[in-house]
């Protein structure tokens, strides 16, 4: 059986995997990402290929 802190840091491992590499460890701002996205209109996540 697991213990939560093992669950905890199999959670962590997964939620890692999620984001860029250049967005772990960072702190997102979503206030500025939203303005980024409606003012700007830059996508930040994924950009299609042409």
């Amino acid at each position: 059986m697991q213990t939560p802190f093992e669950k905890l840091k199999k959670f962590r491992q997964q939620m890692a995997a999620i984001f860029p590499k250049n967005w772990r460890g960072i702190a997102l701002d979503t206030d500025r990402m939203r303005e980024v996205l409606e003012d700007d209109g830059i996508a930040i996540v994924h950009v299609a290929r042409s």
